[in-house]
């Protein structure tokens, strides 16, 4: 009976995790590479639960590699890949959704901003975003990259 319920419990486990949605047809791939916005190409797909690998590269503190984890739309927990240590919950404010990190993207001043954004084609999550700053300002450049996205059910 415990047999069972492992193989059950590990079918399970492996069966609800992907790093693609097997139920995408081509066509249904095709239809979400046609809409244009980013922000409504993600929505589209209404993903809830997935986590994906961030690397982050500034001036400063917050720089490196990171393992976010989204549960329900929200920021559950973050892993720092270099210490292997869960971040603080106090700070997990300091990472974002997919849905937030295109909308801050979306949102910024290009007038006064050196930025740079690409976005994956068939679900509209920021794939690299380069954010040179203000053209006054000495060293506040903000990189990230976005790699190993997997979707739950």
């Amino acid at each position: 009976m415990k047999l069972h319920v492992i193989f059950f419990g590990v079918f399970f486990l492996i069966s609800s995790c992907t790093t693609n949605h097997p139920t995408l047809t081509e066509e249904k791939k095709e239809y979400f590479k046609k809409i244009e916005n980013p922000l409504e190409r993600w929505q589209a797909h209404k993903i809830s639960n997935y986590n994906y690998l961030i690397d982050i590269s500034l001036f400063g503190s917050g720089a490196g590699k990171y393992r976010v984890f989204i549960q329900n739309s929200k920021v559950e927990k973050v892993l720092s890949i270099k210490s292997n240590k869960w971040i603080i919950p106090t700070y997990l404010k300091n990472y974002y959704t997919f849905n937030d990190l295109i909308i801050a993207a979306q949102s910024k001043d290009t007038t006064q901003q050196k930025i740079q954004v690409k976005y994956d084609s068939l679900y509209g999550y920021p794939i690299q975003y380069f954010d040179e700053g203000y053209n006054e300002v000495i060293d506040d450049e903000y990189r990230y990259e976005i790699r190993e996205v997997e979707f739950f059910r």
